[in-house]
């Protein structure tokens, strides 16, 4: 039978942040390597099946949860990103899973270190934004978010970075594909004074405009290069162009042109974005991030 503390616990996790110090819950034991890895496998067998994906999530979230460290280990999981903050304060798991409408849907558990023996943790539910023919709306670079309504990704890089005298990371990731698209994002990371996070920090300069994140679309054939250089204080991105002039504005004939560019750290925390850089011997780029039908 279903632990009651346990599904309390959970509950409160699902709608507010929670904090566990001395006075955590003494529920059921954490889930075993084995029994998680066996419930992955499961999830993964039916990545359609969401509910088993809120079992893993659930799980996670009550092992981080007793052992009072956000860098709880965990078994090896393939297909689950696991990124954490070098000072091991912040951690972020995300993983995907399919829809009936042929895109992904995105899980994920924030884990922050408040101090000492105090973990706040926060599950983070997919505002489920479809993909489609892969067109942006604008309004999403300039949206903040939280973890009740995050812009779903597969995150691969954690670059931290000090906006406003605060810690803030930058997040790398896939967010959502269909079987013509793959769309990208740079997304930005804060916490406020009261430990509640926000994705979406106007740290971004795109053309003398700040942006909150920046999110790009592409044809799922090709790869595109999103990813740090010169120890995080650059982000190398492929510029892209539609492969005919008259496919402008048609995200899935659009790929790397060749050209590069960069969004650079300043001196005053914020990313400033470059066109035409030079960049040497740019690193393999990072698959898609999103598992295979």
């Amino acid at each position: 039978m279903r632990n009651p503390r346990l599904s309390i616990l959970l509950i409160v996790l699902t709608i507010s942040t929670l904090s566990y110090g001395q006075s955590a819950l003494q529920s059921a034991p954490p889930i075993s390597d084995s029994a998680l890895v066996a419930l992955w496998d499961a999830s993964t067998a039916n990545l359609a099946d969401t509910l088993l994906g809120q079992k893993i999530q659930q799980a996670i979230i009550h092992r981080i949860a007793l052992s009072r460290k956000a860098i709880t280990p965990l078994p090896t999981l393939r297909g689950m990103r696991d990124l954490h903050s070098p000072d091991s304060l912040l951690r972020i798991i995300t993983w995907a899973h399919s829809t009936p409408e042929g895109e992904w849907s995105y899980m994920g558990i924030l884990a922050h270190q408040a101090g000492g023996s105090t973990v706040a943790l926060f599950p983070l539910h997919d505002a489920r934004l479809p993909v489609g023919r892969g067109l942006i709306d604008e309004q999403l670079f300039s949206e903040e978010r939280t973890p009740s309504n995050w812009l779903g990704a597969s995150y691969y890089a954690l670059v931290p970075f000090v906006w406003h005298s605060q810690p803030s990371y930058l997040l790398l990731g896939v967010a959502g594909a269909t079987e013509l698209v793959t769309r990208r994002v740079v997304e930005s990371l804060q916490f406020d004074k009261s430990g509640a996070p926000h994705f979406g920090i106007p740290c971004l300069m795109y053309q003398r405009k700040q942006y909150r994140r920046m999110l790009w679309s592409h044809g799922r054939r090709v790869a595109m290069t999103l990813h740090p250089i010169d120890d995080g204080r650059r982000i190398l991105i492929d510029h892209l162009s539609p492969s005919r002039p008259e496919f402008s504005g048609m995200p899935q004939f659009y790929g790397p042109d060749f050209s590069q560019d960069v969004l650079e750290l300043s001196p005053a925390g914020s990313w400033v974005y470059q066109f035409d850089q030079e960049v040497a011997a740019p690193k393999p780029p990072v698959s898609d991030s999103v598992p295979k039908k």
